[in-house]
């Protein structure tokens, strides 16, 4: 998004859409504006992660981005590990992480206490970064426990001929769910699981579902490497297991299956603490003060 109007005295971009970036760099110092860049994901990154040939236009963009996040007057991103990417970048700069709305996690924490018949979620896009097919085989080592997988994207079909191919009668695939259903959905899990490809792209990303999950009460396995599994292990918030590893997440699933009053302990520490530290008033507030630091300084 960028965020501009009559003579302004800071531009704002917020972005995953990369040329919001050099473009909210351009409108600034068009009108004469400070800017500030809001990076929240390095999507400039992703074809060579997914070995796509790029002709070196990847390189190229990863040039323009670094370019611009040198010449911006204040950057923030949504993890530690974006802001370390940027190693030349103002000296105003400030991790400003995802978070969940208030209006959101009071609806989600209105949900009843999770019941003890399993019922395993993922809720999110069914895509390449996530690797489900991790899931699926997870599912065939645990066939007396029903997984459901919400949401659609490009690897759906995949999953679905994977889940049949082995005959799998506990997964089934909910497809898009509006705000209602999800809230549906949720209510009637009891295991929620993340679940991030093994790459080295992917230690520095914090999976946005991981808050809201952990606002609803349950429990969360996630799989995955880097920044994520810190914040988990280091907060008591859920079950971390490597990533692309079955076994591995089939036993985590298992555990909390066997104790779901672990389970529903370990949920609710979770909830404090997205409503501590992923609350997205508090998270915005704190963007806001640092854009008027921004406007304060002088030209």
């Amino acid at each position: 998004m960028l965020l501009l109007r009559a003579r302004p005295d800071v531009v704002v971009a917020s972005s995953p859409y990369m040329f919001l970036g050099p473009m909210g760099l351009l409108a600034a110092r068009l009108v004469g504006a400070r800017f500030a860049w809001d990076v929240r994901d390095l999507t400039w990154l992703y074809p060579r992660a997914v070995g796509k040939r790029t002709f070196g236009l990847d390189r190229a963009l990863e040039r323009l981005m670094l370019w611009t996040a040198r010449r911006c007057d204040a950057l923030t991103t949504a993890t530690e590990g974006l802001l370390t990417y940027f190693e030349r970048r103002p000296e105003l700069s400030a991790v400003v992480p995802n978070g969940v709305s208030d209006a959101w996690l009071d609806r989600l924490a209105a949900l009843p206490a999770p019941g003890d018949a399993p019922q395993v979620l993922y809720a999110g896009l069914l895509g390449y970064n996530h690797a489900l097919a991790t899931l699926v085989d997870a599912a065939r080592l645990l066939p007396d426990v029903p997984f459901a997988l919400a949401g659609d994207g490009p690897e759906r079909a995949e999953l679905e001929e994977r889940a049949l191919r082995h005959g799998l009668t506990n997964v089934t695939f909910l497809g898009y769910l509006g705000p209602d259903e999800l809230v549906e959905a949720y209510s009637r899990a009891t295991v929620l699981v993340s679940h991030v490809r093994k790459h080295d792209l992917y230690h520095w990303t914090q999976p946005a579902k991981l808050w809201e999950y952990m606002a609803t009460g349950r429990p969360v396995v996630h799989a995955g490497e880097g920044e994520a599994v810190r914040i988990v292990d280091e907060n008591g918030v859920g079950v971390t297991v490597p990533p692309e590893d079955p076994d591995a997440l089939a036993a985590a699933i298992a555990g909390l299956v066997r104790d779901p009053a672990a389970g529903r302990q370990l949920g609710a520490r979770a909830r404090g603490f997205v409503s501590r530290a992923r609350r997205r008033s508090l998270l915005l507030a704190e963007h806001v003060a640092l854009l008027e630091r921004l406007a304060a300084t002088e030209r």
